[in-house]
């Protein structure tokens, strides 16, 4: 059987059981040990390398995008970004683009959509592996006057991550 529990309550999040029969004596490595230790653990990361004031505006407009999908809005409220998307989605409502977009927060780019020099970028794809992920995905944000040169210049500064 598989669970996810809260970390803050211990509370059971989900659960899989697989109802096997507690007879079977020739499981792998115990009963404790097996399922998801076989797992190994991949993360979409969203970064650029490039100045702040001048990619933020294209990332809100990659995070409107996503927040206005009720799943995405979900997650990011789970991730302490319910203000934003409550704010978003009520300046969308009355058709104000430009307030939903100013809705999105500097933490919330930083956190999701994530836009630094080459040694930040590289620093904080190295925070997911530090936090476990084992296969940081890339997704660079080709944002700039030469998107290709930012997407190479983000994918050596992911590449520069100690795995």
């Amino acid at each position: 059987d598989v669970f996810a529990l809260s970390i803050e309550t211990g509370e059971v999040l989900w659960s899989n059981m697989a109802n096997l029969s507690a007879e079977i004596s020739t499981i792998c490595c115990g009963w404790t040990s097996r399922g998801v230790g076989y797992a190994k653990i991949f993360a979409y990361v969203h970064a650029a390398v490039g100045e702040y004031e001048r990619s933020a505006k294209s990332a809100r407009k990659d995070l409107f995008n996503y927040a206005m999908a009720d799943g995405y809005a979900n997650m990011f409220r789970s991730a302490g970004f319910a203000a934003e998307v409550d704010a978003l989605r009520a300046h969308q409502a009355k058709r104000d683009r430009e307030g939903a977009l100013a809705a999105i927060s500097q933490n919330m780019i930083q956190a999701i959509d994530f836009i630094g020099s080459d040694k930040q970028v590289t620093d904080f794809v190295q925070g997911y592996v530090d936090a476990g992920v084992e296969h940081p995905v890339l997704m660079p944000m080709p944002w700039g006057e030469d998107r290709f040169a930012v997407t190479q210049q983000t994918m050596a500064a992911a590449a520069a991550v100690s795995l």
